[in-house]
C-alpha cells in the first residue's frame, strides 16, 4: 500500500486536473442512488400521508431532474477525464522514458533495469499499467463517498426513541451493529484472499522473468524486418515459432492457471456468499423495525438501501484495497526505474582551456557484475594536433578504454586528466562537448538524414552537405535522388531510403565530422567498408581533422599510417607503444596484425 501512495503521488503530481476530476466524478456516482432513495421515501411518506397529486408530482420531478443533472454532468467530465487519462499515459511515458535516458551507461546496461524492464512488459501482458491505477481509484473513491453518504441516511436509527414496552435487542441498534461488524469479517476475509492472489501473481511474474525475456527477443526477431532474410534462408520459422511456444506456455499460460485457479474462483464464491448473507440479515432488520414502529414505511427505503450501500461499499472497498495492494508489487519495476539516479550533467568545474592534453594515468577497470579487470594499469597520453591508433585483438579492451574517455564509466583505480585535472571533477556537459565520436555499435535513428547528421531538427543544410561530401557521400545522394529531408528506413515513413552498412557508416563519420568536437574517436569505423574506401575515408578524415585529438579503434590497421602513436592493447594491458616504423620494425602483436593485413594495403 505504501507503493502504491507513491504512485498516487506520481499520478496527481503529473496529472492534477484528473485527480479533481475523479473526485467530483465519483461524488456524484456514489450520491446519485441516494437522490432515488430519499425521495422515493419523501413520495411514499407524502402519499401514505395524504399528499395531493401536485405535490406527488413535483417530488417526482425533482428527483428526475436532479438525476438527468447529475447524468448530463457526469458524462461531460467524463468526456474531459477521458482526456486527461491520455495526458496522464502520455506524459507518464515521456517522464519515465526521459529518467531512463539520462542513465548512465552502466545503468542501462544492467541486469536490474533489464529485469525490471521485463518485469512490466509482464505486468502489461497481464492487463496491468500504471494507469490501471486510475479505475482502481475511482472504485476506492466511490466506495468511501458511499460509505458517508450511507452513514448519514441510518444515523437516525442509533437516535431512534421508542416506547420502553416495544424495546428488545432485535428492535435496538445492536443488530445493525452486529451487522456491520459481519460486514467488516467478510471484507477482510476477502480482503486476504485478493491480497494474497496478486502477491502469487508478482510472484509467478517474477519467475517467469527471464523465460519470458527470451520470448519477447523471439516476438521482437519475427516482426523485425532485418531478420527476414536469414528466417526464410535457413528456414528457421519452424524452429522459432516453436521454441516460443513452449517459452510461452511453461512460463505463463499453464503455471498462472494451474496455481491461481483455485483463488480466483475463491474470491467470486466468497464474496457472492457475503452478498447473500448480508441482504438476508438487512431485509429481516428492516421488517422487525418496520413492523414494530421505528421507523415509517417510506423509511423502510432509506433504511434497507442506505444499509445496502454501506455494506457493499465496505466489500469494494476492501476488494479495490486488496487488488491494489497486489498491484503495489507490480509495480515495483516501474519504482525501481524511476529510482535510480540520473547521471547529472551539471556542476563541476569549468573546462580549462586548450589546446588539450587527454592522460590516462594507471587504469583499473571492470564491469559491474563482472569478475575479471577489462583494463588493467593501462597508461597513455593524446594530444590535440595528434592521431592515436589503438589497436589489438578481440576483447584487448580498445572500445572499453573509449567508454572510460568518453565518461560513460569511472574507473576504479587510477584517473584520466585534461590538462592536469581529473575529468570526473569537471563539467559533464561541457565536456561531452569536446567528443565527436564514431562508436563500433553505432545507431542511425528513423528521421531524415539532415536531422540524423545534425542530432537535431534544425540543422544548418550547407553544413551538412559539407561533411556528406567529405565522406564521399555525395555521389550517392545524387545516384539515390536523396536529399537532406530524405527519411533513412522505412519504418516512420513508406518513402524512405535503406542504406547498406557501408553507407550508414559513412553517415556516422558525417554526424562527427558535423558536431565537430575537440577529440575525434572513431572505434571499428570502417568495418562494413572494402579497404579502398576504408583507405580513401581514413585519407579524407585526416585531411579535416589535423588540429584535432583524433583517436582510432580498428582492427584494421590502414588508420595507422596517419597516426603519430600507436597504442597496442592485449588483454587489457599495454603491450607496445611507437610509431608505424618503429613498431614494424620489433618483434610483437602489431607486425603480426600488419603483416596479415599488408596484403590488402599494398
Amino acid at each position: 500500500m505504501k507503493k502504491i501512495g507513491q504512485a498516487l503521488r506520481i499520478l496527481f503530481s503529473i496529472a492534477p486536473a484528473l485527480g479533481v476530476l475523479m473526485v467530483i466524478l465519483n461524488l456524484l456516482s456514489a450520491a446519485q442512488p441516494f437522490v432515488n432513495i430519499l425521495f422515493s421515501q419523501r413520495i411514499i411518506d407524502a402519499y401514505l400521508g395524504g399528499a395531493t397529486w401536485e405535490e406527488l408530482i413535483l417530488f417526482a420531478l425533482w428527483a428526475v431532474g436532479l438525476n438527468a443533472g447529475i447524468v448530463l454532468l457526469k458524462a461531460l467530465l467524463h468526456k474531459r477525464q477521458e482526456i486527461e487519462e491520455t495526458r496522464f499515459k502520455l506524459r507518464f511515458e515521456e517522464k519515465l522514458r526521459l529518467h531512463q535516458m539520462n542513465y548512465t551507461l552502466g545503468d542501462i546496461m544492467s541486469n536490474r533495469v533489464q529485469e525490471a524492464q521485463r518485469g512490466i512488459e509482464q505486468a502489461k501482458m497481464r492487463g496491468f499499467q500504471f494507469e490501471t491505477l486510475i479505475p482502481r481509484t475511482q472504485k476506492l473513491m466511490q466506495s468511501v463517498f458511499s460509505l458517508l453518504l450511507a452513514s448519514v441516511t441510518f444515523t437516525q436509527v442509533f437516535d431512534m426513541e421508542y416506547e420502553s414496552s416495544r424495546a428488545s435487542f432485535w428492535t435496538g441498534p445492536w443488530p445493525l451493529i452486529l451487522l456491520l461488524g459481519i460486514s467488516v469479517m467478510l471484507a477482510i476475509l476477502s480482503f486476504r484472499l485478493q491480497a494474497r492472489k496478486n502477491h502469487q501473481i508478482a510472484e509467478l511474474n517474477r519467475e517467469a522473468n527471464e523465460a519470458n525475456g527470451s520470448a519477447f527477443a523471439y516476438i521482437q526477431m519475427v516482426s523485425d524486418y532485418r531478420f527476414g532474410k536469414e528466417i526464410r534462408l535457413y528456414q528457421v520459422k519452424d524452429f522459432l515459432c516453436s521454441a516460443f511456444e513452449k517459452l510461452w506456455s511453461s512460463s505463463i499460460g499453464y503455471r498462472l492457471l494451474r496455481k491461481l485457479g483455485k483463488e480466483k474462483a475463491r474470491i467470486p464464491c466468497m464474496t457472492a456468499l457475503c452478498n447473500g448473507i448480508l441482504d438476508l440479515c438487512i431485509y429481516g432488520l428492516a421488517i422487525i423495525k418496520a413492523m414494530n414502529g421505528e421507523i415509517s414505511t417510506g423509511m423502510v427505503v432509506v433504511y434497507i438501501s442506505g444499509i445496502r450501500i454501506f455494506t457493499q461499499a465496505i466489500l469494494a472497498l476492501v476488494n479495490t484495497m486488496g487488488e491494489m495492494a497486489g498491484f503495489g508489487e507490480l509495480l515495483e519495476p516501474y519504482f525501481l526505474l524511476l529510482e535510480i539516479p540520473e547521471e547529472k550533467e551539471e556542476g563541476g568545474e569549468d573546462l580549462p582551456k586548450g589546446p588539450y592534453t587527454l592522460e590516462v594515468q594507471n587504469v583499473w577497470f571492470r564491469y559491474p557484475e563482472a569478475e575479471e579487470w577489462t583494463l588493467q594499469d593501462v597508461s597513455c597520453t593524446f594530444r590535440q594536433g595528434e592521431a592515436t591508433a589503438v589497436v589489438g585483438v578481440n576483447g584487448s579492451g580498445k572500445s572499453t578504454l573509449i567508454k572510460l574517455l568518453c565518461r560513460f564509466y569511472e574507473p576504479q583505480k587510477g584517473s584520466i586528466r585534461l590538462n592536469g585535472i581529473d575529468i570526473q571533477k569537471l563539467s559533464l556537459i561541457q565536456y561531452r562537448h569536446l567528443i565527436s565520436a564514431v562508436f563500433q555499435d553505432f545507431s542511425l535513428p528513423a528521421l531524415s538524414l539532415g536531422e540524423d547528421i545534425a542530432c537535431r531538427a534544425e540543422y544548418e543544410r550547407e553544413k551538412v552537405e559539407e561533411v556528406l561530401e567529405e565522406t564521399g557521400m555525395i555521389p550517392w545522394m545524387r545516384d539515390k535522388k536523396i536529399t537532406p529531408a530524405t527519411f533513412l528506413y522505412r519504418r516512420y515513413d513508406g518513402d524512405g531510403v535503406e542504406v547498406s552498412g557501408g553507407e550508414a557508416q559513412k553517415l556516422a563519420i558525417a554526424r562527427a565530422l558535423y558536431r565537430g568536437g575537440t577529440c575525434m574517436i572513431l572505434d571499428e569505423p570502417t568495418a562494413a567498408l572494402d579497404p579502398r574506401t576504408e583507405a580513401e575515408v581514413y585519407e579524407s578524415f585526416h585531411h579535416v581533422t589535423s588540429d584535432k585529438m583524433v583517436i582510432y579503434i580498428s582492427h584494421r590497421l590502414s588508420s595507422c599510417r596517419f597516426c603519430k602513436q600507436i597504442l597496442v592493447l592485449n588483454q587489457g594491458n599495454v603491450a607496445q607503444t611507437g610509431d608505424h616504423e618503429a613498431l614494424i620494425g620489433q618483434e610483437g602483436i602489431y607486425r603480426t596484425l600488419w603483416q596479415a593485413q599488408a596484403q590488402f594495403y599494398e
